[in-house]
């Protein structure tokens, strides 16, 4: 068994970037349940005002989200 301040240190900072990796996974794949999921279930995204809180909340957010990108033309990249 491990002790010690370095490896909770370490530990923690393996399961802070599991996480940020997860939020990127969910948000690419528009995937919103599993976004809203790593939230707590009183969790928000930004701050003051125009915050989105709560799960139900941050799910619209990344489906109203998805909906403007797939409404949006694709742009190509031309390297004319």
């Amino acid at each position: 068994m491990h002790s010690g301040k370095g490896y909770r240190a370490c530990a923690d900072r393996v399961d802070i970037e599991q996480l940020m990796w997860d939020y990127i996974r969910a948000l690419d794949s528009g995937n919103a349940e599993a976004y809203a999921a790593l939230f707590a279930p009183d969790g928000q995204f930004g701050k003051g005002a125009n915050a989105i809180k709560g799960r139900e909340a941050l799910k619209k957010m990344i489906l109203d989200a998805r909906k403007m990108m797939e409404a949006k033309p694709k742009q190509r990249l031309s390297l004319k």
